[in-house]
């Protein structure tokens, strides 16, 4: 009887691992839905869709908007250097009763609110956030508040550099002032912006603030494409040109914006590329999991029909052996049954 009980163990022992080699599957559960996706009511996602759509919006327009605003304080002088003018409008006088009226009724609080505040506004919401932002728990209703409202300042760059997109405000902002202030002084226009480009640069080169490398290499491009334009200007500004060099220099500063412009486009329809592979190796992975699942539940069945039959060769008993359900919480997707026999010898067996 020994003999047959360990001869029935050997073999019940090898089965048991044949099929927990073939019901092992892995599962990335970082690629299922988040809870809060299933469980937010639908109001809260319209609102916190049309926040985002409100801010996205604002933050679109925040290059022109701060160019407008700065216009309402560029004046220059005509022919008397006493008066000045305003540049987009040399029929109105600055500094008088109806232009002081639209500079500190308009351009005084939309210079304060929107092309300081907005920048400083997004930073605080963000600090605000920072420990959700950084912790990144897609299961946390917090999380799925900030993330559906903010995402899009914040989506993309590193855990530390989620304040990244307010430095490029205030980039933008800085171009579009001098751009106004300096419209009549091109070569400290030129050098100005050629400043702002070169530290931009310097900054994005020491930290890599995106996630993604290719982010990081396409925003580098940009910069370098945006300098090598600026300096192209300045050099030649400075010499005398002909006809045939003026054509020269407009078809390089041409050529340079559209080469980046080539660049982003490429690497738009390699990510494309890409992203269809990575939906068709999902696809397969999921099919292949629902396979598998299915085949755990066939060998499961076997496995249970071996231990009657093996336990009526042994000659045990219905209620000498039991079988006890435990809970599996670990990413392999196995049977989560342990199989334990009492009487004579006692053996366990756990499929995990």
């Amino acid at each position: 009887m020994e003999e047959t009980k360990a001869s029935y163990g050997a073999e019940l022992a090898a089965k048991i691992a044949a099929h927990q080699a073939r019901s092992k599957v892995t599962v990335n559960h970082t690629q299922r839905r988040p809870d809060w996706m299933q469980t937010r009511p639908a109001w809260e996602k319209t609102r916190d869709a049309y926040i985002a759509s409100v801010l996205t919006t604002i933050f679109l327009l925040y290059p022109s908007i701060c160019r407008q605003v700065f216009f309402m304080f560029s004046c220059q002088a005509l022919t008397d250097v006493s008066v000045q003018y305003l540049v987009v409008d040399q029929s109105q006088q600055c500094w008088v009763t109806d232009h002081n009226g639209w500079a500190f009724g308009v351009g005084l609080p939309m210079l304060l609110f929107y092309v300081i505040g907005l920048p400083i506004s997004i930073a605080y919401i963000l600090f605000k956030n920072k420990k959700t932002i950084q912790t990144n728990d897609r299961n946390s209703l917090v999380f799925a508040e900030v993330y559906s409202r903010f995402s899009f300042f914040f989506h993309g760059y590193k855990p530390d550099f989620f304040w990244w997109e307010c430095a490029i405000l205030l980039r933008k902002a800085s171009l579009m002032a001098m751009s106004v202030f300096l419209r009549n002084q091109v070569t400290q226009q030129l050098l100005a912006a050629i400043s702002v480009i070169i530290i931009a640069l310097m900054f994005h080169v020491s930290i890599r603030p995106y996630d993604d490398d290719v982010l990081n290499v396409v925003e580098f491009f940009g910069l370098f494409s945006s300098l090598v334009v600026y300096f192209s200007a300045a050099f030649f500004k400075e010499v005398s040109l002909r006809t045939g060099e003026e054509v020269f220099t407009d078809v390089f500063s041409v050529t340079c914006v559209w080469a980046f412009v080539a660049f982003v486009l490429i690497v738009m329809i390699y990510f494309r590329n890409v992203d269809r592979t990575l939906a068709a190796e999902k696809k397969l992975e999921r099919k292949r999991l629902k396979y598998a699942i299915k085949d755990e539940k066939a060998l499961d069945h076997d496995v249970l029909d071996g231990i009657d039959i093996g336990a009526h060769h042994v000659g045990l008993k219905p209620d000498q052996f039991r079988i006890e359900e435990r809970s599996t919480t670990s990413t392999t997707v196995a049977s989560p049954r342990s199989f334990k026999f009492e009487g004579g010898d006692e053996k366990e067996c756990v499929l995990q």
